[in-house]
């Protein structure tokens, strides 16, 4: 478990994990709601499933930057000459911002009906987010294995193999 008043060696144990795993595992619903919706463009969303999204998008992303990259800093509060460490936690802040930002330009663009937006011009908003969205968990959990590595229990090890192994949903699946 996390102890703030210990040295930057202490162990990461599975329950100092599971919230940012089950956040990553909301992110990638809402991801698979916004392919979704990619891919059933040029048809938009009925209200109710725009609403709901936009919710998602204003509210959940900026609540896991927040608790990301405080648990980010708890567990990896870098030591003078760790040049990789801190570029890859600066990488892990600034990707939370952007996407933040770009979820508050999808909840606009989700905002009027129909979109003000021509459908390649969502369809690329969608797309750019999602796909970078996926590809920052992946980069935050092998964050994780590669800097905790001495450092993981076994469970929480577990936990994070797991997470990056999950299986791909067919849409998702590389030919």
């Amino acid at each position: 478990m996390i102890h703030p008043s210990t040295s930057s060696w202490y162990v990461i144990d599975e329950i100092d994990l599971t919230s940012l795993i089950v956040e990553y595992a909301d992110l990638e619903r809402l991801c698979d709601a916004l392919e979704r919706t990619a891919d059933a463009l040029p048809e938009l969303p009925d209200d109710a499933e725009a609403r709901r999204l936009r919710v998602e998008l204003e509210k959940r992303l900026p609540v896991h930057e927040a608790r990301s990259t405080a648990l980010f800093d708890r567990l990896f509060a870098p030591a003078p000459g760790e040049s990789a460490l801190a570029s890859a936690l600066s990488r892990i802040r600034e990707r939370a911002a952007a996407h933040v930002v770009l979820g508050q330009d999808l909840a606009s663009a989700l905002q009027t009906h129909p979109s003000a937006l021509p459908p390649s011009t969502f369809g690329f908003m969608l797309r750019n987010f999602f796909e970078s969205c996926r590809g920052e968990i992946a980069f935050e959990l092998l964050t994780l294995i590669h800097f905790g590595e001495t450092r993981l229990t076994p469970a929480a090890r577990s936990l994070l193999d797991r997470s990056l192994a999950r299986p791909w949903p067919s849409s998702r699946r590389p030919d």
